[in-house]
């Protein structure tokens, strides 16, 4: 074997342990951080609390927004506060939720590329003393081609189908959730709301269809 063969064994073997020791770190890591930020989101934004005044008051003093009017004062206010609260909740749970998701898409596909490297180390030959540099070259395109193969293989696997689909549904069921609060948010500052700009929108071009349709007849 000459010295450019073991300086390239040596080096395959030294990237595959790099490899395996940062996937188990990030794996050990990812649990901690899902947990810190959920903590971190229920005790700095929503609290404890199970009034949904006072849930609201710190969700809005920590947005820099109105507190909830004082208790005993019944208003449409009120309604509305306590509407933004049980979103801010249900946003502050589906945020838990796309994150735990990630985390487990991040650990599926950290077990693929773990799977792949397993695979090639025991596929692998150790080049003959005669070998030149066409080995390395070979060496690295069936690595290429054993990490192709075991992603082709997860990416059709059910596990990876299921995982995508709660994740995706989870993101949208998110920015549902976000739009819904950005409209209550826009209603308490007496702006107007994405759902009514697009009503306008709908409006205008309606007309617009009309107007067209009566220019035809006229010309007729």
């Amino acid at each position: 074997m000459t010295n450019l063969d073991e300086d390239l064994s040596r080096r395959y073997a030294q990237a595959f342990e790099q490899y395996s020791n940062l996937t188990q770190a990030f794996l050990n890591r990812s649990g901690d951080l899902t947990g810190t930020l959920s903590r971190w989101f229920q005790n700095s934004i929503i609290g404890d609390n199970t009034d949904l005044a006072q849930q609201w008051n710190r969700f809005a003093t920590a947005l820099g927004l109105p507190a909830a009017a004082a208790p005993g004062v019944p208003s449409a206010l009120d309604v509305l506060l306590a509407k933004q609260a049980q979103t801010a909740k249900r946003l502050s749970d589906l945020a838990v939720e796309c994150q735990r998701l990630q985390t487990q898409f991040a650990q599926h596909w950290a077990g693929v590329g773990q799977m792949a490297a397993l695979r090639f180390t025991a596929q692998f030959q150790p080049p003959p003393p005669d070998a030149g540099a066409d080995w390395a070259r070979q060496a690295y395109a069936q690595w290429i081609d054993t990490a192709e193969k075991a992603y082709t293989e997860a990416a059709h696997g059910g596990e990876y189908a299921a995982l995508i689909a709660s994740l995706s549904n989870a993101v949208h069921a998110f920015k549902a959730e976000q739009a819904v609060l950005m409209e209550l948010w826009a209603r308490q500052f007496n702006q107007p709301t994405r759902s009514e700009i697009d009503a306008l929108n709908l409006q205008i071009k309606e007309l617009r269809e009309q107007v067209r349709a009566l220019r035809k007849g006229a010309g007729a």
